[in-house]
């Protein structure tokens, strides 16, 4: 049986048998060209997936019948929240793809003092949850990352978090510590926030912010990132550091 695409549908995994119409329909039919016999896996769960076949095509309609609910292991092991800042264009939109496919937990965008793009879609949020879930489809995810509306400043943003817990981590262009010396120092399964500044860097009164909530100040290196490329590599180093088991 050939499994042609994975679909997120989380109010459907357990469902017997499942009938799909619409764009879901017409994405099976006319763009993969599915046919009865293939097999479909739904997903939207942590860790938990199923598994459809196609029983029949009719117009506008693909009716599926579940085989089986199966656990799958892709979900990162890091509770790991990415704050950042939003930039100009459609580097948010690359920053969210990205750290969803390497296991982001939670992303935070905010308008930072000297972001370059001041104002946000109100439709933002909706793009950036599509987007992410066609992300947790292609690197076989079973849940996509919570995605917040976009705060207009630092301080909402750290309002949305809460109390500190676990360790706070600032990217800083003025310099800091390496990953895996925070890493080292640090207790692994504990909660994980990173902060991502704007283009601009980050202004005197975020940096006081910071200090206030006892961030660890870090430093991906000598050479300067831009903002979605330093996002990036940030959280897929951390993931990587933080996913080692403990030696010794």
């Amino acid at each position: 049986m050939k499994t042609k695409t994975r679909l997120y549908l989380p109010d459907r995994l357990h469902d017997a048998t499942l009938t799909l119409t619409g764009e879901e329909a017409h994405y099976l039919v006319q763009v993969l060209h599915s046919e009865v016999g293939d097999g479909v896996i739904v997903f939207g769960m942590e860790s938990t997936e199923s598994l459809f076949r196609i029983e029949e095509i009719e117009p506008g309609q693909v009716h599926l019948e579940r085989l089986e609910i199966r656990q799958v292991e892709t979900e990162s092991p890091v509770d790991l929240t990415l704050v950042v800042a939003v930039g100009k264009g459609k580097k948010l939109e690359e920053i969210v793809e990205a750290t969803t496919a390497l296991g982001i937990k939670r992303i935070i965008p905010f308008v930072g003092r000297h972001s370059v793009a001041k104002k946000s879609n109100p439709r933002l949020q909706e793009r950036l949850q599509i987007i992410a879930k066609e992300a947790c489809r292609q690197s076989r995810r079973t849940q996509p990352p919570e995605i917040d509306p976009v705060h207009p400043k630092l301080e909402r943003a750290l309002d949305s978090l809460g109390p500190k817990q676990g360790t706070w981590v600032l990217f800083d262009e003025a310099g800091g510590d390496s990953l895996s010396e925070i890493v080292r120092a640090s207790d692994a399964s504990a909660q994980w926030v990173m902060f991502c500044g704007p283009e601009g860097g980050w202004s005197p009164k975020e940096r006081e912010l910071f200090d206030q909530a006892g961030c660890r100040r870090a430093s991906l290196g000598p050479r300067i990132l831009r903002t979605e490329l330093a996002a990036v590599v940030a959280v897929g180093i951390l993931e990587n550091l933080l996913s080692q088991p403990p030696k010794g």
